[in-house]
């Protein structure tokens, strides 16, 4: 089966928006320069080489299609836009996007329903592009390329409600630049999905990551840690606080060897961490490793204790 190349959005007109209530703004995105877009609405409208902002009128409030093709590399729903009007992604089609940067921020009464997912074979950056989805619940991610982002800053950042990406695991991280995944999770309460088999030698910058990440309960024991991030100095400001006690031991007890095993007995290591695992606890087990990352590695390990 072929894919079909369209873009197709649903809206309802007479949500609140700046528009009025028979109508509906499609808003692009800034800092490219080559847009030229066709939309075809479900009441028949044909609106063909759009290059920026596009205004539908309709004929009286209500939901409609939009079926857009060409060339959209963005979108941008940032500020005073018709976001909440955007009831539903019924497909995200063929379209390159190259930045998302902001394109689906606060779409709190939209839900996907497409079947296929948006194609990020050429996408730069994710930065705050689903930022305080409230609608979103569960989606499966699993084959969504992000090999070229280099930037996921706040890529799920509030989305309360959110509670698997399945797949997430399976993502295949490139070369980041310096904001990485910085506050990529914060405060998503009910997210359970695992993101431990990450391979995250590239990933610079975890700053708030998990910051009340409540259910966010995995070990961290496989992500390497001897480069990048602790360099990166953003290690400490992780916040997964919420660990289990054989997650937080195995992350303890793999982060020490991995630095036993670059910079033994704390040869050559500079990079003092003072990190905050919250409401985390750790048995005898992990007790000497834990100890060791505070004596020979010089970091301060705060937790409930043993």
């Amino acid at each position: 089966q072929v894919a079909s190349p369209a873009f197709v959005i649903q809206v309802k007109t007479d949500n609140s928006g700046p528009s009025a209530d028979n109508q509906f703004e499609l808003a692009v995105g800034n800092g490219y320069t080559t847009y030229d877009y066709n939309i075809e609405t479900s009441d028949g409208q044909i609106l063909n080489n759009n290059t920026g902002n596009t205004t539908i009128t309709f004929p009286s409030a209500g939901t409609y299609q939009l079926k857009i093709t060409g060339v959209l590399p963005s979108l941008y729903f940032q500020g005073d836009t018709d976001k909440l009007k955007v009831t539903s992604i019924i497909n995200w089609g063929t379209n390159p996007w190259l930045s998302l940067n902001r394109s689906f921020i606060d779409f709190r009464n939209c839900v996907i329903d497409a079947t296929d997912l948006p194609n990020l074979s050429q996408c730069t950056s994710l930065k705050l592009a689903f930022y305080r989805w409230e609608s979103l619940v569960n989606w499966d991610v699993t084959n969504l390329d992000v090999s070229n982002v280099t930037n996921f800053e706040g890529v799920f950042q509030n989305c309360f409600n959110l509670e698997t990406l399945e797949g997430i695991n399976n993502w295949q991280i490139g070369d980041l630049g310096i904001d990485g995944f910085k506050s990529a999770f914060t405060s998503c309460r009910k997210l359970t999905s695992t993101m431990e088999d990450w391979d995250a030698t590239n990933i610079r910058n975890v700053a708030n990551m998990f910051t009340n990440a409540l259910l966010y309960d995995h070990t961290f024991g496989k992500w390497n840690i001897t480069g990048d991030l602790v360099a990166s100095n953003t290690l400490n400001l992780l916040r997964a606080a919420f660990l289990s006690t054989p997650n937080y031991e195995d992350t303890l007890i793999k982060w020490e060897n991995q630095l036993q095993t670059a910079f033994p007995n704390g040869q050559g290591y500079t990079n003092i961490q003072s990190i905050n695992f919250g409401n985390s606890q750790y048995t005898f087990e992990a007790a000497v490793a834990r100890q060791t990352l505070i004596d020979t590695y010089g970091w301060t390990i705060t937790d409930v204790g043993q």
